[in-house]
């Protein structure tokens, strides 16, 4: 985070922003810090509160009603958002939807390479998917999960950027990663639904949108990506966050909390963890030159592709 006043050298669009939040919204800002593109810790005479933009209105009024059915269910680590003096949870300036949320003051960054914070984080979604007896409201605008669909959308896209990809990385590997992912989605694809009852999804379950805070608690933030399904599929993603920060360890993962039961009990997590959502992700953003770190990320799962299938091979017992 940086120190100095983003006040003081923001912006024309920035400006105009905090301009409004000056004149018409009546807040004493005082400081301002730039956390990101489109998201800011402002600090007044009387409280701190994070600022963030929306790039659509839909996925705004997702985030408060998200935050609004959890308070009512007292899950409280999370943020809550402030009303403007229009009386709505946003505003909307410059294409851009503006919300005003809680500060949560952080003890330090979570790293999922911590055992702490890998068993805190997990617990956390166990008690967020807890939360979910009546869903009937959120249902009417947060999405129903997709995840097969989505994947083999970014299969194929993998798919076509594959001579490229053999290039960089290797024929051999790329070819085995497209084998395996198709074996997966096939397998994903004859499951029958999971039986358990559907629950509030967070969708991008990765470290940081997990806070520490200094009251010592943990709080999940970021809502985006959130859709009503099954909680396997957060417990999957969990699972595919936390594996290249224990090395593809299986004593490490046997050791976590509620996943070793799910690898026992549930098809569909057994199936899922088989799908490399992550090395597509990054060859998609690679090839499409949306991450400067992709690169990075891809080369490190290229060259521990074998490491994974050996986890996979020894823990599951599904990739042949």
């Amino acid at each position: 985070m940086k120190n100095k006043n983003y006040l003081m050298r923001g912006d024309l669009n920035s400006n105009r922003l905090f301009f409004y939040l000056t004149k018409v919204e009546k807040l004493q800002i005082n400081h301002v810090d730039k956390i990101k593109e489109n998201l800011f810790k402002v600090k007044t005479f009387d409280t701190t509160f994070i600022l963030k933009g929306f790039k659509d209105e839909l996925t705004v009024r997702m985030n408060v009603a998200i935050s609004q059915h959890l308070q009512q269910e007292r899950f409280f680590q999370c943020v809550s958002y402030y009303k403007f003096v229009n009386g709505n949870y946003y505003i909307e300036l410059d294409n851009m939807f503006w919300a005003m949320t809680t500060y949560i003051p952080q003890r330090r960054n979570v790293s999922f390479t911590y055992k702490r914070d890998r068993e805190a984080g997990l617990m956390l979604l166990k008690a967020l998917h807890d939360t979910s007896k009546d869903l009937s409201l959120l249902k009417q605008i947060v999405p129903t999960e997709r995840n097969v669909e989505n994947w083999l959308i970014r299969l194929r896209r993998f798919e076509q950027n594959g001579a490229l990809l053999i290039e960089l990385f290797g024929e051999h590997t790329i070819k085995d990663i497209v084998s395996y992912s198709k074996q997966s989605l096939l397998a994903l694809q004859q499951l029958p639904l999971p039986e358990e009852k559907q629950v509030l999804l967070h969708g991008d379950v990765a470290s940081h949108n997990f806070l520490k805070g200094k009251d010592e608690q943990f709080y999940i933030i970021d809502f985006d990506l959130a859709s009503i399904g099954h909680k396997e599929w957060d417990y999957v993603q969990f699972t595919n966050r936390i594996l290249p920060s224990i090395g593809w360890d299986e004593k490490k993962f046997l050791q976590m909390p509620i996943l070793p039961n799910l690898l026992k009990s549930n098809q569909l997590f057994r199936v899922a963890i088989t799908f490399p959502m992550d090395i597509l992700r990054e060859g998609n953003k690679f090839i499409n030159g949306q991450s400067i770190y992709a690169a990075h990320f891809l080369s490190y799962y290229a060259k521990t592709w074998q490491l994974r299938k050996k986890f996979l091979t020894n823990i599951i017992k599904v990739i042949k």
